[in-house]
């Protein structure tokens, strides 16, 4: 399920400043709309997995 973050919400803010720093500060780009994908309980489940087994192989 995708959903619009609205403007109020912090994590937009948060979003739109992490994608502007991948730009050049000459670009003049505007941006309209950010979409949250909203996981499963499984699929993020299976991702904190994952990443445990990363983070264990990694140590």
């Amino acid at each position: 399920m995708v959903s619009e973050l609205v403007e109020r919400e912090p994590s937009n803010g948060i979003v739109k400043t992490i994608f502007r720093s991948g730009w050049a500060h000459d670009t003049s780009l505007t941006i309209d709309k950010v979409f949250k994908v909203n996981h499963s309980v499984d699929v993020i489940r299976r991702f904190e997995e994952y990443r445990e087994t990363v983070k264990s192989k990694a140590a």
